[in-house]
């Protein structure tokens, strides 16, 4: 399935020109090698991940919720991922939408005296342990590194 143009539009309409894409060589981009997961994955080892239906890099909660309404409307799969440092973050199913969170980087608020941060998915654990710091505070760095999502 290739996306309509009336939907290709209408998605583009949400998140800018600059920040949708269903070019072949960008949609190849956002595969996945599973051989690399073989252990979680079983069957589907030595497999690539199918190719996207195109790749939106929404910048706010409201895109992503317009986003998610479209493809209800339409019966359109998608699949969302932070920093992609595993394989279940790429599509599994061929003609999905690849929501790509990069752009969603923020930290939202910090609050020291109940030690919580709210923070948007693209934010990554140095960046959070470096904010988390200057107001005392420190926080657990999981087992993927300091560039992966605190999510």
């Amino acid at each position: 399935m290739t996306l309509s143009r009336d939907v290709y539009q209408a998605l583009e309409h949400i998140v800018g020109g600059n920040n949708i894409s269903a070019d072949p060589a960008v949609l190849d981009s956002y595969r996945y090698s599973l051989s690399h997961t073989a252990i979680h994955l079983g069957p589907f080892f030595n497999t690539v991940a199918p190719r996207g239906a195109a790749v939106l890099l929404p910048g706010s909660t409201e895109q992503v919720q317009a986003i998610v309404k479209l493809c209800n409307q339409h019966k359109i799969k998608y699949k969302a991922s932070s920093t992609f440092w595993s394989g279940q973050g790429y599509p599994s199913e061929e003609d999905t939408l690849q929501l790509d969170m990069r752009r969603m980087d923020r930290i939202l608020e910090i609050d020291p005296r109940n030690m919580v941060a709210v923070v948007e998915p693209g934010v990554i654990a140095a960046t959070l342990q470096a904010e988390a710091m200057k107001v005392g505070l420190n926080t657990h760095v999981a087992g993927s590194g300091c560039s992966c999502s605190v999510l």
